[in-house]
Protein backbone atom coordinates (compact mmCIF):
# COMPACT_ATOMS: atom_id res chain seq x y z
CA UNK A 1 0.00 0.00 0.00
CA UNK A 2 2.87 2.35 0.83
CA UNK A 3 4.39 1.76 -2.63
CA UNK A 4 1.09 2.61 -4.28
CA UNK A 5 0.88 5.88 -2.32
CA UNK A 6 4.41 6.79 -3.37
CA UNK A 7 3.66 6.03 -7.02
CA UNK A 8 0.47 8.12 -6.90
CA UNK A 9 2.31 11.01 -5.21
CA UNK A 10 5.08 10.95 -7.85
CA UNK A 11 2.48 10.85 -10.64
CA UNK A 12 0.58 13.80 -9.15
CA UNK A 13 3.76 15.86 -8.71
CA UNK A 14 4.76 15.04 -12.30
CA UNK A 15 1.39 16.23 -13.61
CA UNK A 16 1.58 19.43 -11.58
CA UNK A 17 5.11 20.09 -12.80
CA UNK A 18 4.02 20.06 -16.45
CA UNK A 19 3.69 23.52 -17.96
CA UNK A 20 0.09 24.69 -17.88
CA UNK A 21 -0.65 24.95 -21.59
CA UNK A 22 -4.11 24.66 -23.06
CA UNK A 23 -4.67 24.33 -26.78
CA UNK A 24 -7.48 24.11 -29.28
CA UNK A 25 -7.94 20.72 -30.94
CA UNK A 26 -9.20 20.70 -34.54
CA UNK A 27 -9.16 17.23 -36.06
CA UNK A 28 -10.96 16.34 -39.30
CA UNK A 29 -11.04 12.65 -40.19
CA UNK A 30 -12.06 10.29 -42.98
CA UNK A 31 -12.62 6.59 -42.52
CA UNK A 32 -14.60 3.45 -43.17
CA UNK A 33 -17.06 1.88 -40.77
CA UNK A 34 -18.54 -1.59 -40.67
CA UNK A 35 -20.62 -3.51 -38.18
CA UNK A 36 -23.59 -5.70 -37.43
CA UNK A 37 -27.09 -4.41 -36.72
CA UNK A 38 -28.76 -6.98 -34.44
CA UNK A 39 -32.52 -6.86 -33.92
CA UNK A 40 -34.71 -8.91 -31.60
CA UNK A 41 -38.34 -9.24 -32.66
CA UNK A 42 -41.12 -8.86 -30.11
CA UNK A 43 -42.59 -12.30 -29.52
CA UNK A 44 -39.40 -14.14 -30.52
CA UNK A 45 -36.91 -14.35 -33.34
CA UNK A 46 -34.21 -12.03 -34.59
CA UNK A 47 -32.81 -10.43 -37.73
CA UNK A 48 -29.18 -9.45 -38.29
CA UNK A 49 -27.99 -6.95 -40.89
CA UNK A 50 -24.57 -5.75 -42.03
CA UNK A 51 -23.91 -2.01 -41.94
CA UNK A 52 -21.02 -0.32 -43.75
CA UNK A 53 -20.01 2.96 -45.32
CA UNK A 54 -17.46 5.77 -45.62
CA UNK A 55 -17.37 8.11 -42.62
CA UNK A 56 -16.54 11.81 -42.55
CA UNK A 57 -16.12 13.54 -39.22
CA UNK A 58 -14.24 15.87 -36.98
CA UNK A 59 -13.29 16.55 -33.38
CA UNK A 60 -13.18 20.01 -31.80
CA UNK A 61 -12.02 20.47 -28.26
CA UNK A 62 -9.50 21.56 -25.69
CA UNK A 63 -6.08 20.00 -25.13
CA UNK A 64 -4.16 20.01 -21.88
CA UNK A 65 -0.90 18.27 -21.01
CA UNK A 66 -1.68 14.54 -21.41
CA UNK A 67 -5.46 15.15 -21.69
CA UNK A 68 -8.00 16.27 -24.26
CA UNK A 69 -11.77 16.61 -24.38
CA UNK A 70 -14.39 18.02 -26.72
CA UNK A 71 -17.08 17.15 -29.27
CA UNK A 72 -16.86 14.56 -32.05
CA UNK A 73 -19.33 14.62 -34.97
CA UNK A 74 -19.44 11.98 -37.71
CA UNK A 75 -21.60 11.31 -40.76
CA UNK A 76 -22.01 8.20 -42.88
CA UNK A 77 -23.70 9.08 -46.16
CA UNK A 78 -24.07 6.57 -48.95
CA UNK A 79 -23.84 3.65 -46.53
CA UNK A 80 -25.55 0.28 -46.89
CA UNK A 81 -27.57 -2.07 -44.69
CA UNK A 82 -27.77 -5.61 -46.09
CA UNK A 83 -29.06 -8.94 -44.86
CA UNK A 84 -32.07 -11.28 -44.82
CA UNK A 85 -32.41 -10.84 -48.57
CA UNK A 86 -32.77 -7.08 -48.23
CA UNK A 87 -30.61 -4.13 -49.24
CA UNK A 88 -31.06 -0.56 -48.06
CA UNK A 89 -29.32 2.75 -48.55
CA UNK A 90 -28.26 4.02 -45.14
CA UNK A 91 -27.04 7.15 -43.44
CA UNK A 92 -25.89 7.74 -39.90
CA UNK A 93 -25.09 10.87 -37.93
CA UNK A 94 -23.58 10.87 -34.45
CA UNK A 95 -22.42 13.49 -31.97
CA UNK A 96 -20.21 12.41 -29.08
CA UNK A 97 -18.76 14.10 -26.04
CA UNK A 98 -15.20 12.70 -25.88
CA UNK A 99 -12.37 12.74 -23.38
CA UNK A 100 -9.03 11.02 -23.46
CA UNK A 101 -5.32 10.86 -22.80
CA UNK A 102 -2.47 11.60 -25.16
CA UNK A 103 1.08 10.36 -24.69
CA UNK A 104 3.84 10.41 -27.28
CA UNK A 105 2.84 8.28 -30.30
CA UNK A 106 -0.49 7.17 -28.81
CA UNK A 107 -3.91 8.51 -27.81
CA UNK A 108 -6.91 6.78 -26.25
CA UNK A 109 -10.41 8.14 -25.67
CA UNK A 110 -13.93 7.38 -24.54
CA UNK A 111 -17.03 8.98 -26.03
CA UNK A 112 -20.65 9.27 -24.94
CA UNK A 113 -23.25 9.73 -27.68
CA UNK A 114 -25.34 12.88 -27.34
CA UNK A 115 -27.02 12.18 -30.71
CA UNK A 116 -27.22 8.88 -32.59
CA UNK A 117 -29.44 8.66 -35.69
CA UNK A 118 -29.52 5.84 -38.25
CA UNK A 119 -31.72 5.85 -41.35
CA UNK A 120 -32.24 2.88 -43.68
CA UNK A 121 -34.35 3.07 -46.87
CA UNK A 122 -35.69 -0.41 -47.63
CA UNK A 123 -38.01 -1.20 -50.56
CA UNK A 124 -40.96 -1.21 -48.13
CA UNK A 125 -40.13 2.24 -46.74
CA UNK A 126 -37.68 4.16 -44.63
CA UNK A 127 -36.83 3.26 -41.03
CA UNK A 128 -35.24 5.83 -38.72
CA UNK A 129 -33.61 4.73 -35.48
CA UNK A 130 -32.57 7.01 -32.58
CA UNK A 131 -30.70 5.97 -29.48
CA UNK A 132 -27.63 5.98 -27.28
CA UNK A 133 -24.02 5.20 -28.11
CA UNK A 134 -20.61 4.74 -26.52
CA UNK A 135 -17.26 4.62 -28.28
CA UNK A 136 -13.75 3.56 -27.35
CA UNK A 137 -10.91 4.82 -29.50
CA UNK A 138 -7.18 4.52 -29.87
CA UNK A 139 -4.95 6.43 -32.26
CA UNK A 140 -1.35 6.14 -33.43
CA UNK A 141 0.20 9.61 -33.81
CA UNK A 142 3.77 8.68 -34.82
CA UNK A 143 3.44 9.74 -38.46
CA UNK A 144 4.01 13.32 -39.63
CA UNK A 145 0.75 15.34 -39.61
CA UNK A 146 -1.63 12.33 -39.62
CA UNK A 147 -3.01 9.91 -37.05
CA UNK A 148 -4.37 6.41 -37.70
CA UNK A 149 -7.39 5.70 -35.50
CA UNK A 150 -9.46 2.68 -34.50
CA UNK A 151 -12.81 3.17 -32.78
CA UNK A 152 -15.24 0.56 -31.44
CA UNK A 153 -18.76 2.01 -31.38
CA UNK A 154 -21.64 0.46 -29.40
CA UNK A 155 -25.11 1.67 -30.43
CA UNK A 156 -28.33 0.95 -28.52
CA UNK A 157 -31.37 2.28 -30.37
CA UNK A 158 -34.44 3.28 -28.32
CA UNK A 159 -36.88 4.76 -30.87
CA UNK A 160 -38.05 3.77 -34.34
CA UNK A 161 -39.88 5.94 -36.89
CA UNK A 162 -41.56 4.47 -39.97
CA UNK A 163 -44.33 5.55 -42.33
CA UNK A 164 -46.75 4.24 -39.69
CA UNK A 165 -45.45 6.58 -36.99
CA UNK A 166 -42.91 6.65 -34.18
CA UNK A 167 -42.63 4.26 -31.25
CA UNK A 168 -40.30 3.07 -28.52
CA UNK A 169 -38.26 -0.02 -29.22
CA UNK A 170 -39.21 -2.61 -26.63
CA UNK A 171 -42.68 -1.12 -26.20
CA UNK A 172 -45.50 -2.14 -28.50
CA UNK A 173 -43.06 -1.92 -31.40
CA UNK A 174 -42.13 -4.75 -33.80
CA UNK A 175 -38.61 -4.85 -32.32
CA UNK A 176 -37.86 -5.57 -28.67
CA UNK A 177 -34.23 -4.42 -29.10
CA UNK A 178 -32.01 -2.96 -31.81
CA UNK A 179 -28.26 -2.78 -31.21
CA UNK A 180 -25.27 -2.27 -33.46
CA UNK A 181 -21.57 -2.68 -32.77
CA UNK A 182 -19.21 -1.32 -35.39
CA UNK A 183 -15.54 -0.65 -36.02
CA UNK A 184 -14.40 2.64 -37.53
CA UNK A 185 -10.91 2.86 -39.04
CA UNK A 186 -9.91 6.42 -39.92
CA UNK A 187 -7.09 8.74 -40.84
CA UNK A 188 -7.14 12.17 -39.19
CA UNK A 189 -5.24 15.45 -39.19
CA UNK A 190 -4.96 16.50 -35.53
CA UNK A 191 -4.14 20.20 -35.16
CA UNK A 192 -3.30 21.43 -31.66
CA UNK A 193 -3.43 25.23 -31.94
Amino acid sequence: MRKLNIILAVALISLLALPAKAGLLLEPYLGYQGGTLKTSITGGGSEDFNFYGATLGGRVGLTLPLLFFGADYSLVAGGKVTGNGQNADASQSQLFLVGGIAIPLLRAWLGYGLMNDLSAKFSGGEMKFKGDALKLGVGFTGLPFVAINFEYIMNDYKKLSTVGGEGSIGGSNYYSSVKMNSLLVSVSLPFDL
